[in-house]
């Protein structure tokens, strides 16, 4: 083994435990999110159904079941289901199943007249998101005051759905880290970015709670991560291919929008072929041969991931991302139309707003290492920032370009893809990316040190520029 590798372990190692216990620490510090935590936990009944392969159960056919991807769900339900064992045992139920757990802690996600009578059967149900509104982001002080002692079951359930995400965000820092190292060839510059990510507000928020971004962030930079490593130097392993596609799959079973991710692959991955075919008289069998079995390997992964794309995967494909659209068109147009994004123009002016404006940057922008700062002097940090990332891009471009040109074309092929599909200005849209704004920002950093150099006088044994650069 290499000793840089060894290091690189040995961080990895080191920021794995370091933001584990710090996520241990602030999970319960998160104000509770109904609209979110309620929907994506009550229906973790999806995994009990799965997991008994009972795939012709109706619960399969009606809106809560083509309303999102499973996969989360299928999370949830997953770290939950000891609970529901051990309650069922405790309370000698039978015909007792996961639905009516659930229930019984006051999640009702459920479309059935059977489930329908048993919560209106339960004296005790607690319908604690009757005003979504005013449950939206509340402490658990604030609920018991309102709902009473009963609501304190509905509070241990969440945190204890929330607690693997505090694995799963300190393994996605772990992979920010491999990701900027590869990336900047620089340790000091991967820390930073590892620490500035893993500090983030909303990444935080957004991950540790009881939703779909913390497995979307880690399926989305571990895919990132396998992308760049197929691609590096022409190396084109056909197992990281392989692994590539079958982590988009997941990706896409996560969020609908996971989807770019692999047709990203595919038009780099086509046009590398196309170039070397034409340009060189050569033909990439790895990537052809990657292309094809690897596009195959994600059809099955997404398909047998839930029984509607199982028993028909073109209708059931349509149906999910019909649905997807018209449920955000319908938000967009009634429930917040402040938040709505109806031109390309607005959607990509979102996204500069949100991460360098002097009004979004506390939301977007903001760290816990110096959080009270930025939000006294938002002003001075957004452009700061701004200028760092401008500089950041511009220096990874003039030095990286040859090398990691495919991940620059990935940054800008999915904030365009974001111009065409993104509807609502819903911070949660935006975390995927955080990375990409957070590492060109600390690479940034070298830009300033560029600059100083370009004006000092040559040496005098005529080193070139770029070895006295570091």
């Amino acid at each position: 083994m290499k000793i840089r590798n060894l290091k690189n372990i040995l961080i990895s190692i080191l920021i794995f435990i370091f933001f584990f216990i710090f996520y241990s620490k602030e999970y319960k510090k998160i104000p509770i999110r109904y609209w979110d935590e309620h929907g994506w936990i009550g229906r973790g009944y999806y995994f009990d159904l799965y997991l008994k392969r009972d795939f012709k159960n109706d619960l399969w056919n009606n809106y809560y079941s083509y309303n999102q991807p499973k996969l989360a769900e299928y999370l949830y339900g997953f770290v939950l289901y000891p609970k529901y064992l051990s309650y069922k045992k405790e309370e000698k139920l039978k015909n007792y199943d996961f639905a009516k757990f659930l229930i019984d802690h006051n999640f009702y996600k459920i479309s059935s007249k059977e489930y329908e009578y048993y919560k209106n059967s339960k004296n005790e149900f607690i319908n604690w998101g009757k005003n979504p509104r005013e449950v939206f982001d509340v402490s658990p002080e604030f609920l018991i005051k309102k709902f009473g002692s009963g609501i304190k079951k509905t509070i241990n359930l969440v945190y204890a759905a929330r607690k693997i995400n505090i694995l799963i965000l300190s393994l996605t820092v772990v992979i920010v880290y491999l990701l900027s190292v590869i990336l900047s060839k620089s340790k000091a510059v991967a820390i930073l970015t590892s620490i500035f990510y893993g500090t983030n507000i909303l990444i935080v928020n957004a991950s540790l709670r009881a939703q779909s971004e913390g497995l979307f962030l880690f399926l989305f930079n571990l895919s990132l991560l396998l992308l760049i490593l197929f691609f590096q130097n022409d190396k084109n392993s056909f197992k990281i291919g392989l692994a590539f596609f079958s982590v988009s799959a997941f990706l896409t079973a996560t969020k609908l929008n996971g989807l770019m991710m692999p047709v990203i692959f595919n038009l780099i991955g086509f046009f590398i072929f196309i170039y070397k075919f034409f340009n060189k008289n050569k033909v990439c069998t790895k990537i052809l041969k990657t292309l094809l079995f690897g596009n195959i390997l994600f059809f099955f992964v997404f398909v047998f991931h839930h029984p509607l794309l199982i028993k028909n995967p073109l209708n059931g494909l349509i149906l999910l991302f019909n649905h997807r659209y018209n449920t955000a068109l319908h938000q967009a147009e009634y429930e917040l139309p402040e938040t709505a994004l109806w031109s390309f123009k607005d959607r990509i002016l979102a996204i500069y707003k949100n991460f360098f404006s002097e009004k979004e940057i506390i939301y977007y922008n903001n760290y816990f290492i110096f959080k009270n700062l930025i939000s006294k002097h938002p002003k001075i940090f957004s452009y700061l920032f701004l200028l760092s990332f401008i500089g950041g891009l511009f220096l990874f471009i003039k030095e990286k370009i040859k090398l990691f040109w495919y991940f620059l074309v990935t940054f800008a092929l999915i904030i365009l893809f974001m111009g065409f599909y993104l509807m609502l200005n819903w911070d949660r849209y935006f975390v995927h990316l955080h990375f990409f704004q957070i590492f060109f920002i600390i690479y940034g950093k070298n830009f300033f040190k560029f600059i100083f150099l370009l004006k000092q006088p040559k040496l005098h044994n005529n080193l070139d520029l770029e070895k006295r650069y570091p």
